[in-house]
């Protein structure tokens, strides 16, 4: 079976949920607690271990109101499970490669064309400038003096 690469810390929180969904059933939400994650990011843990054909799909029987989430059970062929679990393990974890590209910081330091543009800063609001006439603050005033040119 060909597995996607995985970085260790996937690899990791993979064997867990094996271990977790062989003690119990659970729900992508359900998953996605124990690994403490989103529920999108359970998601794709069950899609592949559906896909390694290592967890069924059944309908909650449970009494809550509107569309039951699905429940996952762990496969019984335990040779099936010991195997994928060895596949996980013999992988090479592909570790996070920033020095090749650095980060959007690193890169926009690099090069001084690049402009960084940080949405923090925008204004949604530009205030009409020409209703009022521009003043000095008067604590502004009182602690550095009038504006230059400005008539006291």
């Amino acid at each position: 079976m060909r597995l996607p690469l995985r970085s260790q810390h996937r690899v990791e929180a993979m064997i867990n949920l094996v271990a977790e969904l062989g003690r119990r059933p659970m729900t992508v939400q359900q998953a996605a607690d124990f690994l403490g994650m989103t529920h999108a990011g359970s998601k794709n843990y069950m899609r592949d271990l559906r896909h390694a054909d290592l967890v069924a799909a059944h309908e909650s029987t449970a009494g809550n109101v509107g569309p039951r989430a699905p429940i996952y059970h762990l496969t019984t062929d335990i040779q099936r499970i010991e195997t994928f679990i060895a596949d996980l393990k013999a992988q090479k974890p592909i570790p996070r490669n920033r020095t090749r590209y650095g980060t959007l910081l690193e890169r926009a330091e690099k090069d001084p064309s690049r402009h960084l543009h940080v949405m923090q800063d925008d204004t949604h609001y530009q205030p009409p400038m020409h209703r009022f006439k521009p003043f000095r603050d008067g604590l502004v005033a009182a602690l550095f003096g009038p504006a230059a040119g400005a008539h006291a």
